[in-house]
């Protein structure tokens, strides 16, 4: 029979209360623990500590009767309080066998409701580090185990060590747990290794822990900025061709109607980059309302473009997200740079919503050089947002 680290908790919970804990149910417990068989890769040991912290059975091997917990954080913290909830503590270094590990552990009672001692299953932080070794998460990308406390309990590629047992609870996503639901996703710059980082977290529905599966930014956007850069450097060009063709043009054109001309066959040629272009390609003006959107629209978005022409570019940003790309669109029209990159959720005509990332860069009048507005364009990008998804999910423990 395997024993579950639940199942184990609660049976010998129950079974020190029914028992007690003189001599002879001692040995019994003792006798029970050492003729049961479990999964030593998933749970290191079980232990039961009576109310003094005094070692009374185990499954390891070995003499343990001069060995006393009552020092532990789980023991003060159950001797101290009347819940009979499982408590997942901080890492501690094993008495018995000197590695890393992480304790599950319950309070068990006197008949009288009295504190009567602790039991406790462990496993070694090395198991998570070798399950963690089975997702490709990129180079700079790390899976997390925390408690609900915001205590680092494993993350992967931490084979030493160095990250077991940091408090995490004072930053953003720990912070506002409580305001967050049991999932989701957030950007952080990590107090850990200081790389931007775009991270997925799962509050546990049975145990008190979060998993957190990040991947750096950089990481994340590598194939598309590659593909964008080639894009935008090419539109990029040829906007800078036509318009010193259009210098030329005004330097030996008389104006008024031939400037019209000219002016008119500069916008013919942008619509037709524009139109060729598989990102959608928009014109915004300082009002920031579309003046143009390429026929692309349809296909990412699930508009038409003529329909959008005259409305506002924001109305269909992420009420959350707004706010950033309002300050972003507001520092390009001030001057404050000359292009920008962000990233946001948009609303989809048929979808409920989607991520998208927009490189951004101003215009100007070819008569006085000043800002009259934003070329945006637009590339979907929520199948990396699959990646995290399936990352999400915490390990199921097998029977």
């Amino acid at each position: 029979m395997q024993l579950t680290r639940r199942r184990a908790l609660g049976g010998m919970a129950d079974r020190m209360e029914v028992g007690g804990t003189s001599p002879a149910a001692v040995a019994k417990i003792q006798s029970f623990l050492q003729a049961r068989k479990y999964n030593r890769q998933r749970i290191r040991g079980i232990f039961v500590y009576s109310e003094t912290g005094r070692w009374l059975a185990t499954t390891e091997d070995g003499d343990f009767s001069n060995f006393n917990n009552s020092d532990r954080d789980y023991f003060q913290h159950h001797r101290a309080s009347a819940d009979r909830g499982t408590l997942i503590g901080r890492p501690v270094k094993s008495r018995s066998g000197g590695q890393w590990i992480i304790t599950a552990s319950r309070r068990f009672n006197h008949p009288d409701g009295s504190f009567a001692g602790v039991v406790l299953t462990s496993v070694d932080v090395a198991y998570f580090m070798q399950f963690y070794r089975r997702f490709d998460i990129s180079p700079n990308g790390a899976v997390s185990l925390l408690n609900a406390n915001g205590i680092m309990l494993a993350r992967s590629g931490d084979d030493d060590g160095a990250y077991v047992g940091r408090d995490m609870s004072g930053s953003p996503l720990f912070r506002t747990m409580g305001q967050r639901p049991d999932a989701g996703a957030y950007y952080f710059k990590s107090p850990l290794d200081g790389q931007e980082r775009l991270s997925f977290y799962q509050k546990s529905s049975r145990y008190p822990i979060v998993v957190l599966a990040t991947k750096a930014q950089s990481d994340v956007l590598v194939p598309w900025r590659q593909q964008a850069v080639t894009r935008f450097g090419i539109v990029t060009g040829l906007t800078l061709s036509m318009a010193l063709i259009g210098f030329f043009l005004v330097r030996h054109l008389s104006k008024g109607q031939r400037m019209a001309a000219a002016l008119v066959a500069k916008e013919g040629d942008f619509r037709l980059i524009a139109e060729q272009c598989s990102d959608v390609v928009m014109r915004v003006g300082l009002d920031e309302r579309i003046l143009y959107a390429s026929p692309s629209c349809a296909r990412i978005l699930g508009w038409d473009p003529e329909r959008l022409l005259g409305t506002s570019a924001l109305d269909g940003v992420n009420p959350e997200d707004r706010p950033h790309v309002e300050q972003v669109v507001a520092a390009l029209k001030a001057g404050e740079a000359e292009e920008a990159r962000i990233i946001y959720r948009a609303n989809h005509r048929q979808k409920k919503e989607i991520w998208v990332e927009t490189a951004l860069r101003v215009t100007r009048s070819s008569e006085t050089h000043d800002i009259d507005g934003v070329v945006a364009i637009s590339r979907d990008m929520t199948e990396q947002k699959d990646l995290q998804d399936k990352l999400a999910a915490p390990p199921r423990p097998t029977a």
